[in-house]
Order: C-alpha cells, then structure tokens, then sequence
C-alpha cells in the first residue's frame, strides 16, 4: 500500500504500484515499483500481512521520487520506518506486529504427533530430510514445504507433541526410517535438518543475530513464549537485532541449500 502523495500527483495522474514477479517462494526476491508520481516526492511503501491467528503485521519505508517520478523499493534507499538504506526485502522481514493488533510475544501450543510429507508432482526420486523443529514442541511446515519447492522429500515431525513431552530417539529414528525407506526418496540420501538448539552455533557465526535463525526474510522475533502441558508458560529470549539478523536468516539459508545441494544431490540427480 502507499501512504499520502502530494495532493497534485493524485489530480494529475494516478500513482501504479506493481510488484514482479506476482508469484515467487518466499526466499526468493521480488521487486517493488511505484511509477507515476510527481519528482522528489516523499512516499510511504508499507506491506500488511493478516496472519492465520487473526493478526496484523506490518513494514514500511520512506522514499522519495527520484526525477522520473519511480521508486524502486530494490534500488532506492529508505529514510525511516521500519527499516532504513537499500533493503530490498525490507517490507518482510522488518515486519512487526500492528499496535493493539495482538500481544507483543507469541504464543505456541504444543500438539499431538503429527507429520506431513511434502512432495513436488516431479517423478522423482528425491533427497530426503527429517524436518525438527525446536524444544517447544508443535508441527512447523513451513521450511519443510520450502524445502520441498527446492526438490527434497521433507518430512516434518511433531516429536513433542502433548503425548509425548519428553523427547524419544525411537521416535525420530522411526521418523527417520519412514522417510529413508519411501519409494519416491533416495535411501542414502537423506538428512536431518533441526532449528534452535543447533542455530548455537550460529551466535558466533553471525555477531548480532538472534538465536532463532529462520528462513529468509522472516520477522525477528526477540522474545516468544512456549505454552506446554506439563510446564505451563516458558519466555524463551532469542536475542539479537533485526537488521543482522535478517542478514544471517538471508546468508544461513544460501548456505543451507548449497550444503544440501552439494551432500544430497551430489551423486543422484532427480528426474525435474
């Protein structure tokens, strides 16, 4: 959306905003374009996202025209907002929550075990990955579904869901099986992808990030709480701040599919 122009741009001509491409993966770039303004003049871009839990998010900037009467959210530099200098995926990942939108903390509740096997509609076969998320237990799909976008069978496990409180390596294990021996995954290619305690080692990798390290171009979240059957509410501090930290989600995540590329397709190519 865009903030007020001058009252001259709207009599004249009206301001085109676009974005391109219209669909993409959500660690993939776009660009932002607004056209048809006067020169030099001053503009709010800002993003607004209704999550699934019935609350608003929101990211903006301030721009100004350059002598064409064009930003380019990719290119030009951003006076204040949520984000400042050349951020071109600044309308994501500064994201932060609407005020009176919701409580500063999030909340997540631990569920039963369940699994989900995303797969692409391409023959296959794939690379597998065992998907975990962390300590607080609860079914994260999103990386597997992202993962699944770049070519690998994913499968992401519940392993501390309310009938389990207390983390089983049998469990995992069997998880681990199930994905290893499907007919659509390479046996000997399968791996073990976990967030949180193994993002540890990520604090020294990348000075000023936060402990939860999530895929690129996600809000930093500082502080989140874990609601779980037997402990009640846990604060989890994740630290950092938000511009490193979206840099380090931005590189760890490059890393992530090199590595993946380079381990699990290294000697099988899938049919794609």
């Amino acid at each position: 959306s865009l903030g007020p122009v001058s009252r001259w741009s709207v009599m004249s001509q009206t301001p085109i905003l676009s974005v391109l491409p219209t669909r993409t993966l959500v660690d993939e770039k776009f660009k932002v374009l607004v056209e048809n303004l006067p020169p030099a003049c001053p503009v709010t871009v800002r993003s607004l996202h209704h999550s699934e839990d019935n609350h608003d998010w929101e990211a903006f900037g301030f721009y100004v025209s350059d002598h064409g009467g064009t930003v380019n959210v990719s290119k030009d530099l951003s006076f204040g907002g949520t984000y400042t200098g050349q951020e071109p995926m600044g309308l994501l990942w500064s994201m932060c929550p609407v005020p009176g939108s919701r409580e500063a903390d999030s909340i997540l509740v631990t569920e039963q075990w369940t699994n989900s096997f995303p797969l692409r509609s391409c023959p296959g076969p794939f690379p597998g990955i065992l998907d975990l998320w962390g300590g607080g237990g609860g079914l994260m799909e999103y990386r597997s579904a992202l993962l699944a976008s770049h070519g690998y069978a994913t499968m992401s496990l519940d392993y501390l869901g309310c009938d389990q409180p207390e983390f089983s390596y049998a469990e995992v294990s069997t998880a681990f099986n199930i994905i290893k021996d499907h007919p659509q995954v390479i046996e000997d290619r399968v791996g073990v992808f976990g967030i949180s305690l193994g993002s540890l080692v990520a604090l020294y990798l990348y000075p000023g990030a936060g402990h939860l390290i999530e895929p690129p171009f996600s809000p930093h979240f500082r502080v989140t709480n874990f609601m779980t059957s037997e402990r009640g509410k846990v604060v989890m501090l994740w630290g950092g701040h938000t511009k490193p930290h979206a840099d380090a989600q931005e590189d760890s995540w490059r890393k992530i599919l090199s590595f993946l590329q380079q381990h699990l397709y290294c000697r099988h190519k899938a049919k794609l």
